[in-house]
């Protein structure tokens, strides 16, 4: 019995033994599940940080979102906006070439319209000259008792070579002679009211017989230079005359006018020849570089060459800056600027020949060469007047006026016959209104006359030319007098 109850606690004891592994291998399940569930716990707290940074994300985007839409909406009405602006840009253009089409129909029509008033004024003209020949002739017929006949016209063809009647030449000059020049101090002549506007432009014809101006008031005037008075009025133009110049032979002047036209006339008859419209802006340079051939500036930021034989433009160069003169001399061209420089064209090809960068501190006002086109003289709206030598293209001397006020837009100077003094108009802060200076032109220039007495110019003066004979010299001013200066 003992035996059998050891062995029953002996199975007993195994069973136990079996349990005991048994929970043990249940134990190590919990274990496990246990870390299992800690891992999972892990997970869950992660994912439950995402999907709070989630919930916060998709708080920033949802305002987003409804900008988004808003952007959309814009964007969508922005389109339909811009589609409409296109339509209207196409009638807009559509307009701008029918007003294209009407500013060239009348541009023609104007042009034609200058052609009629040309031809009315030539046939009056003419009527006139007929009827002064016929005066003539019968007061010739009542003292001979004989026959006659009246005399013809001048012919007006511009490739007519000039006949020796039509010029006043200076004979002493033309033979390579030239006047010894005596500085201006006194006043000879004025025209207080040459015009009833501004004065703007003024040349002395070859031999100094006449002298030509052009005003505000739309005419151009020629005057006997020995005793200012008036000798012909030209009103062909239909705009503010800017400037004018006598050709080389003396038998055409040019007048450049505001409204971009060139207007030329017959010196002996008074005919008006032609009207060059090319320019869209005003004429701020009219010069010729030989007899039949013309050069001019405009506001256009253009310079163009005109074959006066043909009647046309044969030559266009584009502009930089605005030109505000031009003036030929030998074998160059040279153009002054609004930004202070000064360049200078091939005569031939008018090919840039050199550029002269801020020449002057402001905008020069004008430009013209010497006779021997060795130099050439610039003036400024910053006080100065330079002389600079084209061989080298440096400034030779710089002068800076005197009691200086202000100068003109368009202001010109001018040398004298001899290149030995320079003339130069301008204003002042005095009471005594348009004052000329005169200055040599050595390397130390000296003030040799200062012209502002009682009974010239009021007003600022323009333009200043000095006469071939040397003795002569001649301003122009905005109050609308011509003032005539000469020796003492």
């Amino acid at each position: 019995a003992m035996r059998k109850y050891i062995s029953e606690l002996q199975e007993e004891n195994a069973k136990l033994k079996d349990r005991s592994a048994q929970l043990e291998g249940r134990q190590s399940e919990w274990v496990d599940a246990a870390g299992s569930a800690l891992h999972a716990q892990q997970k869950m707290d992660a994912l439950k940080g995402s999907m709070a940074e989630m919930r916060i994300e998709l708080d920033r985007l949802i305002p987003k979102e409804t900008e988004a839409a808003q952007l959309g909406k814009e964007l969508s009405l922005v389109t339909a906006e811009l589609q409409q602006l296109r339509k209207e840009t196409e009638g807009f253009q559509a307009h701008r070439k029918t007003l294209a089409d009407e500013n060239l129909r009348l541009r023609d029509a104007t042009v034609a319209g200058k052609q009629r008033e040309a031809e009315y004024m030539n046939e009056l003209l003419y009527m006139e000259r007929r009827a002064l020949e016929l005066v003539d002739t019968i007061r010739h017929l009542e003292t001979t008792g004989g026959g006659g006949g009246g005399g013809g016209g001048h012919g007006d063809s511009l490739s007519a070579p000039p006949t020796a009647s039509m010029h006043h030449f200076n004979t002493a000059q033309d033979a390579g002679h030239v006047p010894a020049v005596q500085v201006p101090q006194v006043l000879k002549r004025t025209t207080p009211k040459a015009h009833v506007h501004d004065v703007n432009a003024l040349d002395v014809a070859p031999g100094g017989r006449h002298y030509a101006t052009g005003a505000s008031d739309k005419f151009v005037k020629i005057w006997d230079a020995t005793t200012s008075s008036e000798h012909a009025c030209l009103n062909a133009a239909v705009s503010a005359v800017l400037r004018v110049q006598y050709n080389p032979t003396g038998d055409l002047l040019a007048a450049g006018t505001s409204d971009g036209s060139v207007v030329l006339w017959n010196t002996q008859t008074h005919r008006h020849l032609t009207s060059l419209c090319g320019h869209s802006q005003k004429i701020t340079g009219v010069c010729f570089d030989v007899d039949r051939t013309l050069l001019t500036t405009s506001g256009d930021r253009t310079l163009r060459r005109w074959d006066l034989v043909k009647n046309e433009c044969t030559t266009i160069k584009s502009l930089w800056s605005n030109a505000v003169d031009a003036a030929a001399g030998g074998s160059l061209v040279a153009s002054a600027h609004h930004d202070g420089g000064l360049r200078f064209w091939d005569h031939r090809t008018l090919n840039a020949a050199e550029e002269m960068k801020a020449v002057h501190t402001q905008p020069l006002t004008s430009v013209c060469f010497s006779s021997d086109s060795n130099r050439v003289l610039t003036t400024s709206k910053d006080g100065s007047v330079k002389l600079i030598d084209t061989r080298t293209f440096n400034v030779q001397t710089s002068i800076e006026l005197r009691y200086f006020s202000s100068m003109q837009n368009a202001a010109k100077a001018c040398f004298s016959p001899d290149d030995a003094f320079i003339a130069v108009g301008l204003n002042t802060d005095t009471e005594r209104g348009g004052v000329v200076q005169v200055y040599d032109t050595k390397s130390r220039p000296k003030m040799r006359a200062q012209l502002a007495q009682t009974g010239g110019h009021t007003g600022q003066v323009s333009q200043v030319c000095w006469a071939a004979d040397g003795a002569t010299l001649l301003s122009a001013a905005l109050d609308g007098s011509v003032v005539t200066w000469g020796p003492s």
